[in-house]
């Protein structure tokens, strides 16, 4: 499979240093083609199998999470083998066949909605969102994932992250402006449901789960909701992106139940 037709002088260097120019042409005219049909599903596997260091893979070795190139550890001259061009579509087929090994038990409807939360309007009621907030003063997401982020848009988003002063309070206004928009179409009994981080700078644990529970009750709009739960999940040091016990030891659930409004739907993922 070669296209001719893409040219990748328009690509950014920073992008093109991480594949084959030949993988590279036919992972974006595959990209191009899924985005033409909307097929998601499709795309997000080809996001999935765009950067790491194993042969399944499509870039030449490079981390899995944030990506950047592990050329000092493969060395080129020492490992050629990795600097070949990599076929795209049977690689796309072995994702494919790997995610249907497990298909989810239950099937619901689905609507995918690209935009951000502040912005989101759900129509209806809702029983429950499930949702994880950026972890304050840890990930920069943009940043993060860019390399997934440009391929798919062709293009970096304009960044939103939480900026670096002020963190906590403009980590708290985030929450405000999200889930004041979300409360009203929480059904009675309803549920909102955050996965926190908790963060540490130096000596410095910076606790969001204290802030969110701090906002839900000093907000008039989310007095409705009490909090019903809260399940403390250690993260083990292999499963984190930042090892050595740096960054995001520990996670919180936190679990909102509302008894205020009275209507009903479905859970909705963000």
């Amino acid at each position: 499979m070669r296209i001719p037709s893409q040219d990748l002088r328009s690509v950014p260097q920073w992008v093109r240093a991480f594949f084959h120019k030949e993988t590279l042409r036919n992972a974006l005219a595959l990209r191009d083609e899924l985005v033409a049909r909307s097929d998601w599903f499709l795309l997000a596997c080809l996001l999935g199998i765009l950067h790491h260091q194993r042969p399944g893979f499509l870039s030449f070795p490079s981390s899995h999470l944030v990506p950047y190139l592990r050329d000092k550890l493969f060395e080129p001259l020492e490992f050629p083998e990795l600097y070949k061009e990599r076929d795209v579509l049977s690689r796309m087929e072995a994702k494919v066949r790997r995610t249907y090994r497990r298909p989810p038990k239950c099937r619901m409807p689905s609507v995918v909605v690209h935009g951000d939360s502040r912005d989101l309007r759900l129509s209806g009621t809702v029983d429950a969102v499930i949702t994880s907030p950026p972890y304050m003063n840890e990930l920069d997401y943009v940043r993060d994932n860019r390399l997934r982020l440009w391929v798919l848009e062709r293009a970096l988003p304009l960044q939103r992250d939480i900026p670096k002063r002020a963190r906590e309070v403009q980590f708290r206004a985030l929450m405000r402006e999200t889930f004041t928009r979300i409360a009203p179409a929480i059904s009675e009994r309803g549920v909102i449901i955050l996965v926190v981080g908790e963060a540490s700078r130096g000596s410095k644990v910076l606790d969001s789960s204290s802030i969110i529970t701090s906002l839900f009750s000093s907000t008039h709009e989310l007095a409705g909701f009490r909090l019903e739960r809260v399940i403390h999940d250690v993260i083990p040091d292999i499963r984190r992106s930042r090892r050595d016990l740096r960054g995001t030891k520990r996670e919180t659930v936190l679990v909102f139940r509302n008894s205020a409004s009275d209507r009903t739907m479905q859970p909705v993922l963000l």
